[in-house]
């Protein structure tokens, strides 16, 4: 589990070690260091961990706390806040599979599916961030790639035509971006479809995707919001 001589954050002694999120590793880091130092002889590089002996095998820590709504939702709070400070441009479906298969311990943890764990990121992405900017692009092998300018150029009059006005189809570009990944069924995604009453959108894509090979997806730059300062009372 653990090389010796090689350097780890804090946020992969988290995952590694403890099975908790970052967060929480920092939180409690001196508790956590304490536990380790029974196993492993190791010193600190800077802000990395190097392990230098294993002294004994290594017996995961114990968690103390039971799992809840409020704990559920501070943990989907930090997963979200470490990914996007990481990579700003994402879209609400791609943060939800992101935690759902490759966040270690909320995978551990919760074992929420892409389209459960979508249900408990988009209310704190909306409470929490602000979309400040918005860029078409293609989805290839899973990964957002820029468009050439003139299908970029193509695709919005496209739009246009099929929603003249209207800015905002992220509803319908999530489900359809969790339709293809396999975390909803056909039907579920026919029904989901059939409550916002909108099937232009999916038609609009099956159109390109046989042009050009792939679908266009809107990218959101997410910025964590700024807390206000409480109002003096008079």
């Amino acid at each position: 589990m653990i090389e010796l001589n090689k350097k780890y954050s804090g946020k992969q002694l988290a995952e590694l070690l403890f099975n908790v999120s970052p967060g929480t590793f920092r939180n409690d880091k001196e508790s956590y260091l304490k536990y380790m130092s029974e196993f492993f002889e190791w010193h600190q590089e800077g802000t990395r961990y190097v392990f230098t002996c294993i002294l004994k095998d290594y017996v995961p820590k114990a968690k103390g706390r039971k799992t809840t709504k409020e704990q559920t939702s501070a943990d989907y709070k930090e997963a979200i806040s470490e990914l996007i400070r990481e990579e700003p441009w994402n879209t609400g479906a791609g943060i939800a599979r992101d935690i759902a298969i490759n966040n270690n311990y909320m995978v551990s943890t919760y074992h929420h599916k892409p389209r459960t764990a979508y249900n408990y990121t988009q209310p704190i992405i909306k409470e929490d961030y602000n979309i400040v900017d918005r860029r078409w692009r293609a989805l290839i092998g899973g990964e957002y790639v820029d468009m050439d300018d003139n299908e970029l150029i193509e695709w919005k009059n496209l739009m246009n035509a099929c929603f003249g006005n209207r800015k905002d189809i992220s509803l319908e570009q999530d489900l359809a971006v969790m339709h293809d990944a396999g975390d909803i069924t056909d039907q579920e995604y026919q029904e989901a479809l059939a409550k916002i009453n909108d099937n232009k959108y999916q038609a609009a894509l099956d159109m390109w995707k046989h042009k050009y090979g792939y679908k266009p997806i809107k990218v959101n730059k997410y910025e964590m919001k700024l807390l206000e300062a409480p109002k003096e009372k008079m």
